[in-house]
């Protein structure tokens, strides 16, 4: 009886064991970051206190921003365009031409520089627009 009972138990074993070998690599698989609706927060500006930065993104690829300059007169600007995305990198072009980049984040998107390089230097950490609203 105890040859019958290892024999199963080494079957049952050999069966399950590459089971568990195909499926782990799934539970390692890094997924991407949603991406939220809208995002908002306050960038450095060398004219002024700060821009508050609102950025909408719409059904279609489109996206709407509107930028505040804080403490300026005349100084609210809005602008729309379209974006794509891939893997973690967001592109805005805005309908002036204008190309802007983002790395999604977790619950943010953090700008990047025109050849789309992180930002380096004492406000690389200021540079992030948090999530505001999710689809």
């Amino acid at each position: 009886m105890k040859n019958i009972r290892d024999k199963l138990i080494l079957i049952i074993a050999l069966a399950v064991i590459p089971m568990i070998f195909i499926a782990l690599p799934g539970c390692f698989h890094k997924t991407e970051p949603e991406l939220c609706q809208s995002y908002t927060g306050v960038l450095p500006a060398a004219s002024s206190i700060g821009i508050e930065t609102t950025i909408t993104f719409l059904p279609g690829g489109k996206f709407t921003e509107k930028d505040v300059y804080i403490g300026e007169k005349d100084g609210i600007f809005k602008a729309n365009g379209t974006y794509t995305r891939n893997r973690n990198t967001l592109t805005l072009i805005s309908d002036r031409g204008e190309k802007n980049f983002y790395v999604l984040e977790k619950r943010q998107i953090r700008r990047l520089d025109m050849n789309a390089n992180p930002i380096v230097g004492n406000l690389a950490d200021f540079y992030v627009l948090k999530c505001l609203k999710t689809f």
